[in-house]
């Protein structure tokens, strides 16, 4: 893997075969009832059902290197 100096000059690292590169895989799920409710209500009042569940979810997921981007 490539490093830099403080002046900016890239290192490649010595040795056998040719330059290494890091990929790092990044994964985030998210979920259509991913959210804390709050809700004042008065003493009186009767309990409210909800959709229970994490519901519908969406995975994004991609490969970042420090070389590509």
């Amino acid at each position: 893997m490539a490093t830099w100096d403080k002046d900016h000059k890239e290192h490649l690292p010595s040795g056998e075969g040719g330059r290494v590169i890091v990929w790092f895989y990044d994964e985030s799920v998210f979920y259509a009832h991913d959210q804390r409710k709050k809700e004042w209500y008065h003493k009186d009042a009767s309990a409210k059902p909800y959709v229970k569940g994490e519901g519908a979810s969406l995975m994004i997921a991609n490969f970042v290197s420090a070389d590509f981007g």
